[in-house]
């Protein structure tokens, strides 16, 4: 499942946070690390995925990762989530 048909799905239901619901469900379907992109174990033999404590929106397969999408503007992100 794309993106861009998760967004149009999400749109059509009138969900006041489109944009953030439409990443969410895509990330449910291709299950991911937001920075590297490595696929999590549930999906495949990648590694398991933690989310980022603040938000809940963002997945990490390290600390590494998570510290790396933070600094890359995951902090103006999450801050206004």
């Amino acid at each position: 499942v794309g993106l861009d048909e998760c967004r149009r799905a999400v749109q059509a239901m009138g969900v006041a946070s489109a944009e953030h619901q439409a990443k969410e469900v895509h990330k449910l379907h291709n299950k991911q690390c937001d920075w590297c992109h490595k696929t999590a174990a549930g999906a495949g033999t990648g590694p398991k995925l933690q989310q980022c404590s603040r938000c809940k929106a963002a997945s990490y397969c390290s600390k590494e990762c998570q510290v790396a999408h933070w600094k890359g503007g995951h902090k103006a992100e999450c801050a206004k989530q």
